[in-house]
């Protein structure tokens, strides 16, 4: 009885939140572009092992709450640890939704990508076994639009793969990823030339 009161409560707040959403103005809307770049760090769920990522990504709004989006997280090995990946920089594309809210806007994404995972079997690069990995992540976060063309982030997101080195065993990729940065952002618009506006910066 608990649990069915907690989902009726979750739902009408989030039909108050959509309705109240509804009758402000959100920045973001359809044809919007951006570019962000930052700090991400990981931590394996089946390894006591931490990661720390460049990440960068793009964005291209088809809808005001449905974006097309593309990251990259370029891995920075650390070679003092034995046995420790050397090698996990990763590539996702994927679609998000979002609930834009005046400057604010909180998304969910699901994507598909691959991993380049590389584990060392001593301290030294030369001793990486590599191999190209299938890998899917979740992720959520806020963005908050500071002026028109510049947004700051924060988000968190989940990683899942696996990584065969050897034909014996796997090793187990799963991921929790913090992260935040800041970015740029235009919009565009596909409207006939005479139609066309000019872009706004």
């Amino acid at each position: 009885m608990e649990k069915i009161t907690l989902v009726v409560l979750l739902l009408l707040d989030i039909s108050f939140c959509s309705h109240a959403q509804s009758k402000k103005k959100s920045f973001v809307q359809k044809d919007m572009f951006s570019v962000s770049a930052g700090l991400a760090g990981g931590a394996l769920v089946a390894h006591p092992l931490q990661d720390v990522f460049v990440k960068g990504s793009t964005e291209f709004f088809m809808e005001k709450r449905i974006s097309l989006r593309a990251d990259v997280y370029a891995f920075l090995p650390d070679y003092n640890f034995e046995g420790q990946l050397q090698k996990n920089t990763s590539l996702f594309l994927g679609a998000a939704y979002h609930f834009p809210y005046l400057r604010w806007d909180t998304y969910m994404s699901l994507q598909p990508g691959i991993a380049f995972a590389g584990l060392s079997s001593g301290n030294t690069a030369e001793k990486v076994k590599t191999g190209i990995v299938p890998v899917f992540e979740i992720n959520g976060g806020v963005s908050y639009y500071i002026r028109n063309n510049l947004h700051m982030y924060i988000a968190a997101g989940y990683v899942h793969g696996n990584y065969y080195p050897e034909e014996a065993f796997a090793f187990l990729l799963d991921e929790v990823r913090i992260m935040g940065g800041i970015g740029i952002n235009v919009f565009f618009n596909r409207y006939a030339p005479y139609e066309r506006r000019r872009v706004r910066f």
